[in-house]
């Protein structure tokens, strides 16, 4: 394709909203040295935290506008305000130096409190792993907001701290945006976690907690597209709909409705049980009518961003593996006939709401036409990985649904071949496999129910069928040692004890419908999954309650060392509804874009290359996240830049 040379660091993608006006400028009082400096190694200095006798922003032309300080938005505060403006040092600015407390002696008494008896933060989690381009958490804590609250944020080359009155109870704090965005932004990646301190000052007495954050020195690429039920975009609208597949790019504050058919909720049609494209050009679904149907499969193009009907009425194809390029998709076969619930599609060990029994089979989109047999007769939740060239699945006829399968695929001839169990527990049930984008591991889900979710519609339901499962992600390395192991941090354990807010009671092993990104990025893959466990104190609801259903991620080492964890704790999905139940999230590109067309990098572009902030033709060699067919189109030639899944990608976290 074209060799190798010297490689282009890709460029960072900066998010502006009104936080920014809100705060002004990032000012900063350092001792000396102008933006940008750095030590004699070519890291950026860390400005030192003492303060000169500057003005109050306030007192040199003007009062910053407010910034939104409503409950859920994305300012500082959830119901407060902030405690003065920004301090500055009229001699030097440093954009990675920013203080907004104005009154000094507040602002020492936080700096001196002692963390490790301070309020027990419920989100985010110790340790997690962010992409950059997101909206600022909402940092939740047990017990009351306080009278005050103090953040800071100290990495290697940045530092910001922010005094604010308290939002009284439920606890709650947003992180204002531009002071999220600086500590991604000048982040030197995973050996440079943020030291997060939150305190509390409440009656006089101010406590502290702290937390260890990484930015990852990449963003989240393409949109995300998303299955929900009670979605209020989707009651809104007129007539209203069922269940609908939402779309939210990483950054946006609310997601948009993409794909929904008018109905009588809830009783349908309801559009569920979607599959995605690698390369987000097509899209599967089915749409269901409760209690008896009409029970329908359709593909759709939405390569233009929105969704055009593809072909009507296809064989049953919910769930359906569908291949990178959308041509055609590989369907379920549930095992049994589906007449144990005569109101819901339902039979023993069949996936809910496909319609059984049916052998698994390999589909055309665009005709519907049958190509031939599917990678075993009843290949459940199939998917292919992100280079066509290996399928995975659920094969009941082998393992009795408790084993994963792989098998080898020829695009040309439409043929599967070599299938070998990967994974098998006597017990539970293996379920919703997906391959890394790498194709050297499978992460799935190993869970308690035969049917592989975790509850029927409606909750209702008595036991056996309505009862909550409980499921844990796991991964599958598809080398020569085969190792599997539980996704741990991403799961909610550390040390064998459950960290998340509910306990092990109410939180552990409610995680379902894994799906990972097929673009790399920073050195992690990106795991997408729905959980039921409680987010904060913002969603409590009961488990059993549809409404707890969220969609979740997770960072995951690339290449991390055989028999350790390479998973990370996970983050709230921003900007998803939260009135509703969220399913099963497809990461896939945006509609590419044609030369001279604005990028932020090569996944962007049609041509698979970025060149100062344009897409153009290809260059001689490949840097980060631009289009290659081997190794040897990447510019670095450092063994840890690989090409994954037809980009150059970091395979190792900067440490």
């Amino acid at each position: 394709m074209h060799r190798v040379r010297g490689q282009r660091r890709a460029s960072a993608i900066t998010i502006t909203t009104g936080i920014a006006g809100a705060f002004g400028a990032i000012l900063a009082c350092s001792a000396g040295g102008e933006s940008g400096d750095t030590s004699a190694s070519g890291t950026p200095r860390l400005p030192e935290t003492s303060i000169g006798g500057g003005d109050l922003l306030a007192g040199q032309g003007g009062t910053p506008a407010a910034p939104d300080f409503s409950p859920g938005g994305n300012g500082p505060g959830a119901g407060g305000s902030p405690v003065g403006s920004a301090v500055t040092d009229d001699a030097h600015t440093q954009p990675a130096r920013r203080v907004d407390c104005s009154d000094m002696t507040q602002l020492a008494a936080f700096r001196a409190a002692s963390p490790g008896a301070g309020p027990r933060i419920t989100y985010p989690y110790d340790g997690t792993v962010w992409p950059r381009g997101l909206l600022a958490p909402t940092v939740q804590w047990d017990g009351a907001g306080g009278d005050a609250i103090y953040l800071r944020i100290q990495s290697q080359a940045y530092l910001y701290e922010g005094c604010f009155a308290g939002g009284g109870a439920p606890a709650r704090f947003g992180v204002p945006q531009d002071a999220w965005v600086g500590a991604g932004e000048w982040s030197l990646g995973a050996g440079d976690p943020a030291t997060v301190t939150l305190a509390v000052s409440s009656a006089g007495r101010i406590t502290a907690t702290t937390q260890r954050w990484t930015f990852a020195l990449a963003t989240i690429k393409g949109a995300i597209y998303y299955n929900t039920y009670g979605s209020p975009k989707a009651l809104q609208q007129v007539p209203p709909a069922a269940g609908a597949v939402l779309k939210i790019v990483p950054g946006q504050a609310e997601p948009q409705l993409f794909l929904s058919i008018p109905g009588l909720p809830p009783v349908g049609p309801c559009v569920s049980c979607h599959s995605l494209s690698a390369d987000g050009s097509t899209m599967t679904s089915n749409s269901h009518a409760y209690p008896f149907g009409p029970y329908v499969s359709q593909s759709y193009d939405v390569s233009t961003g929105s969704a055009s009907m593809l072909k009507d009425n296809l064989p049953e194809s919910g769930f359906a593996g569908v291949f990178p390029d959308g041509s055609f998709l590989v369907t379920n076969g549930p095992p049994s006939p589906s007449t144990d619930n005569p109101s819901f599609p339902y039979g023993a060990n069949n996936v809910p709401a496909l319609i059984g029994p049916a052998e698994s089979r390999l589909v055309d989109t665009r005709t519907g036409g049958v190509l031939g047999a599917g990678p075993a007769l009843h290949a459940q939740m199939p998917t292919f990985s992100p280079d066509g060239r290996l399928v995975v699945y659920n094969s009941f006829d082998d393992g009795g649904g408790h084993g994963i399968y792989v098998s080898d695929f020829d695009p040309a001839t439409k043929a599967f071949s070599n299938q070998r169990e990967v994974y098998v527990d006597p017990v539970r049930y293996a379920g919703w496999p997906f391959v890394t984008p790498d194709g050297k591991a499978v992460i799935y889900v190993l869970g308690t129910r035969s049917d592989f979710v975790s509850q029927l519609p409606p909750a209702s339901v008595p036991p056996p069928l309505g009862n909550t499962g409980r499921s844990q992600l796991r991964i599958t390395y598809l080398n020569a040692l085969g190792q599997s192991l539980p996704l741990d941090a991403a799961n909610g354990n550390r040390d064998g004890v459950v960290y998340l807010p509910g306990g092990a009671a109410r939180d552990s092993d409610l995680e379902f419908f894994p799906t990972v990104s097929p673009v790399a990025a920073g050195g992690y893959f990106w795991l997408f999954f729905t959980s039921r466990r409680t987010y904060g104190n913002i969603s409590t609801v009961n488990l059993e309650d549809p409404v707890s259903k969220k969609i979740w991620v997770a960072a995951v080492d690339i290449n991390a060392p055989p028999g350790t964890d390479p998973s990370h704790p996970a983050f709230f999905l921003p900007g998803q509804e939260l009135g509703s139940g969220n399913v099963r999230a497809f990461a896939a590109l945006e509609p590419c874009k044609a030369d001279a067309s604005s990028c932020s990098s090569g996944t962007d572009c049609c041509s698979g290359f970025c060149t100062d902030g344009a897409c153009g033709p290809p260059r001689e060699c490949s840097g980060i996240d631009e289009r290659c067919a081997t190794r040897d189109d990447c510019c670095n030639p450092n063994p840890d830049i690989q090409c994954i899944a037809g980009f150059c990608a970091t395979a190792r976290v900067i440490r």
